[in-house]
């Protein structure tokens, strides 16, 4: 059992151990950071764990420690994806975005043919007035109090 003080301590925050009734976006968003600067740590520790040992000794017990120089080394890619959203108001904005950098990135399957393409049909207009056209009709619109 673990109580709040070493939930603290182990996960260096107070957002996600302490049930309070306030907080703020930013102390959420600090949290959110030292939680992946901790991940960050931990996974670093993890590879350089794994590829002194059981990398390695995989490598020598297969190869022999004549080709111990060519063991592969494990690292983890920290790089950030960016949200769906930003991406799509981008395209929207007409910023050009390559088409295989975006499978790759999403780790999305690339089509085989065009009957393989699934595509969301466009949303047609509501038909909605603009201000302007409030007083372009042809007639006027009585508006109800």
């Amino acid at each position: 059992m673990c109580n709040a003080e070493i939930s603290k301590a182990i996960t260096g925050e107070i957002l996600t151990a302490d049930k309070g009734n306030t907080g703020s976006y930013a102390l959420a968003k600090v949290h959110y950071e030292t939680l992946k600067k901790r991940g960050r740590k931990v996974a670093k520790a993890l590879a350089n764990t794994l590829n002194r040992t059981l990398i390695r000794w995989i490598v020598e017990l297969n190869y022999g420690k004549d080709l111990l120089h060519l063991t592969p080394k494990l690292q983890f890619d920290f790089k950030e994806i960016p949200e769906w959203e930003q991406v799509k108001d981008a395209i929207d904005r007409g910023v050009p975005v390559s088409k295989e950098a975006l499978y790759t990135l999403y780790n999305l399957p690339k089509p085989q043919n065009e009957e393989d393409v699934f595509v969301s049909p466009k949303l047609s207009p509501q038909g909605g007035m603009d201000f302007s056209d409030f007083f372009t009709l042809p007639r006027r619109v009585k508006l109800k109090p």
